[in-house]
């Protein structure tokens, strides 16, 4: 934790201790970008695909009081000399070193409660949610910042300049694109709560297949600490009930609960049971209740208007409850008997704070009726499919349905069959509440479908073999730029829904500007 002595900095990361008195100057933050290393901080250069950082470390070493952590390789340039008073750490592998860093620091503050998230769809919907249910006043919380999750971003969490003895919690996201991945992350973590958000398919180039992917998300349901097990997955709600302990949490609808086999193997477990109220609103209205362990009477009743479409992310909000009340009690370091209606009402009333994440489910309602859903920061079958799911539903009945969907990436040696895979839900959203014209002056509720990518080549070409029946279907290839559809398109008769979903490769925020013009026209 912040600060540390350049002498336990550099035990933390394997270097040799420096002389004194230098050994025990302080070290006040870190930062992995060159232009924000002040005074008493360490630059940390690490190296990309495009860029390395320590073309930088001179600049960062010319200035006063800096202190840098560079390969054991690196030359500086003839001539160039540093600032009397800046300290060169030399070591074998910059994010090696970076990582052991940020295990000391969680080491240091372990007595700290940490809430790590992961799964395969919702992490950072899920992680902004809880925290904003977490947010108290005066709260000093530590929180991954946008998506950063992987090798680099966990440490860059642990290690932020919130790290400090006056930390009262971690939130951090775990995302993983290989075997072994959750393993090592938790390494760092060291989670006193952990939520799993879903299972699906993802990153199958380094997690192969979708029994690989469970194997490895679940690892974050094992070791100490509280689990939060979402009973909407159906494989993590099969593992709960093999992995459940006492002081657990189990999140389920309402109707997922009333089928669910063996669910006497989850009375140890605390439970938040909900349902949708009003199936027709474009955001569903939350109705919940918590059970505490045992108990056959709900300990409390609530109601949540949600600022997003969609079942999966009334899923996530029963996820980020119940892990932001496991947290809550862990801060106050109470036991089962503080969770009151008061406790629990003074969480739920915090989500007034939330903030959807950008492009994450992002929906905006204009003034004529029109909505248009960004959600294009990832996608993977799952999250897909949760979509087109929500155009179908009763809510968007008689509105025109304009999709913009991008490839699916990192889907391995299974691409083409997981794209092509996507027809038939396409087809029913094309489908499923489409008028048919009885007369010329009939309106009738248009469907488009616009496809980017090479992989969605291959599903153009289907629905091309086989008849698009009813609805328009065009398609570009990545080297093309997707803005050139909103030239050949007008202002819709109607109300009208348009979708952006695609992987983050694929940049679909490129039509955000422009949708939101046409269709607020």
């Amino acid at each position: 934790m912040w600060p540390i002595s350049l002498n336990d900095l550099a035990e933390a990361v394997g270097v040799h201790p420096l002389p004194l008195p230098l050994g025990e100057r302080l070290v006040q933050g870190l930062s992995t970008d060159s232009r924000s290393v002040g005074a008493h901080m360490l630059f940390v250069p690490l190296r990309g695909e495009k860029f390395d950082g320590h073309d930088f470390v001179e600049g960062v070493l010319a200035q006063p009081a800096r202190v840098a952590l560079v390969h054991s390789h690196w030359q500086h340039t003839s001539g160039w000399q540093a600032a009397p008073d800046s300290v060169l750490l030399r070591v074998d592998d910059v994010l090696a070193a970076f990582r052991r860093l940020a295990k000391q620091f969680r080491a240091r503050l372990e007595k700290t409660p940490c809430v790590a998230i992961g799964g395969s769809n919702g992490k950072t919907t899920t992680k902004e949610m809880l925290l904003s249910l977490s947010k108290g006043e005066g709260r000093e919380l530590v929180v991954t910042q946008k998506s950063e999750n992987g090798y680099i971003g966990i440490p860059k969490t642990l290690c932020g300049p919130g790290s400090r003895e006056d930390l009262q919690a971690f939130i951090v996201e775990v995302g993983i694109d290989e075997v072994g991945a959750m393993e090592s992350h938790l390494e760092l973590v060291q989670p006193s709560v952990r939520l799993l958000t879903s299972i699906a398919e993802e990153h199958l180039e380094g997690l192969i297949d979708l029994e690989t992917v469970a194997r490895e998300e679940l690892r974050l349901m094992e070791g100490d600490g509280v689990r939060v097990w979402q009973g909407e997955d159906s494989l993590i709600s099969d593992a709960a009930r093999e992995g459940v302990q006492p002081g657990d949490w189990f999140v389920a609808s309402q109707a997922t609960w009333s089928k669910l086999e063996d669910a006497d193997r989850l009375d140890s477990a605390h439970r938040v049971l909900f349902r949708v109220r009003d199936p027709l609103s474009i955001c569903p209205l939350f109705d919940g209740e918590v059970f505490l362990s045992g108990e056959c009477d709900p300990s409390f009743q609530f109601s949540v208007q949600m600022p997003q479409p969609g079942d999966h992310n009334v899923a996530n909000f029963a996820l980020a409850f119940a892990g932001s009340c496991e947290l809550e009690r862990q801060i106050l370091s109470k036991d089962v008997s503080a969770l009151t209606p008061s406790f629990f009402t003074i969480i739920k009333d915090r989500f007034s704070s939330y903030r959807v994440p950008e492009n994450r489910s992002n929906l905006v309602t204009f003034s004529n009726g029109s909505l248009l859903l960004s959600d294009c920061y990832n996608a993977n079958p799952a999250s897909v499919i949760a979509v087109l799911d929500w155009l179908s539903s009763a809510a968007l009945e008689g509105k025109n349905k304009w999709i913009f969907l991008g490839d699916m990436l990192d889907l391995g040696d299974d691409s083409k069959s997981k794209h092509l895979d996507l027809i038939n839900h396409l087809s029913s959203s094309a489908s499923g509440d489409r008028s048919h014209r009885q007369s010329a002056e009939e309106w009738v509720p248009e469907f488009r479908l616009y496809l980017f990518g090479n992989a969605q080549y291959d599903v153009y070409l289907e629905l091309m073999r086989n008849g698009a029946k009813g609805f328009l279907v065009e398609h570009l290839f990545p080297e093309r730029d997707p803005t050139v559809w909103l030239k050949g398109l007008s202002a819709p008769t109607g109300q009208t829904v348009a979708v952006l979903k695609g992987s983050r490769g694929m940049q679909m925020e490129r039509l955000l500007d422009g949708l939101s013009r046409l269709l607020s026209s």
